[in-house]
């Protein structure tokens, strides 16, 4: 499948430890660059900064990747404000019990089931500086299809205590797990003038 998040996985992991958490990265020693993996911590929030420092190196965060297991302590998770996280892999928080989510202004990509499992995630705020993506009524994350357009066309993510929804009807694509554990939901309309085309796989997952 994803070659380039292949890539990143044969890449050598490195820890960082203290008495109260384990943080491991997969470090590109040829691109200075690393993809946050693993968090064990006994603290409810969750801070990633731009850089981590190995063997006398800098090397730049770049992309938040699945270990497929997460903290069950976290519960906030933020990131620097010059932060470089671009990417946000599949699963890359499943199995969390993360409530919510603070997105930096370099970040330009959600893969499809980003959110996967992340039952409880309610709340995604998004830096100014980014015009990549937009919460709408509280409720729902969504993006463009089109980096050059000002239509935000796809639906990324609801709020997992959502009840109800009327699908805006300019909303092309519902990405896959959009809905995942959405267990409150019990109405949703799609208007008549709607311009909906795809809906991804386990959209309405649980």
């Amino acid at each position: 499948g994803d070659l380039e998040l292949l890539e990143i996985y044969l890449n050598e992991e490195v820890k960082f430890e203290t008495e109260k958490e384990l943080i491991t990265f997969k470090i590109n020693k040829k691109t200075k660059t690393a993809s946050l993996f693993r968090v064990f911590t006994s603290n409810d929030k969750l801070i990633i900064p731009r850089t981590i420092k190995y063997e006398t190196e800098d090397y730049l965060i770049t992309s938040v990747i699945s270990s497929g297991e997460r903290s069950k302590i976290v519960e906030n998770i933020e990131f620097s404000k010059n932060s470089e996280v671009r990417i946000f892999y599949e699963e890359s928080f499943c199995f969390s019990n993360i409530k919510s989510i603070s997105f930096p202004a370099s970040l330009i990509e959600l893969k499809e089931g980003w959110c996967c499992q992340t039952q409880k995630l309610r709340n995604i705020s998004i830096s100014p500086l980014n015009d990549r993506f937009m919460i709408k009524d509280d409720k729902i994350l969504i993006g463009k299809s089109d980096t050059k357009s000002d239509n935000f066309d796809i639906l990324h993510f609801a709020s997992r205590n959502i009840e109800k929804i009327k699908i805006p009807s300019n909303i092309k694509i519902i990405s896959s797990y959009a809905f995942d554990h959405c267990e409150k939901l019990s109405e949703i309309e799609i208007p008549i003038d709607s311009n909906l085309e795809i809906i991804g796989e386990h959209a309405f997952e649980s």
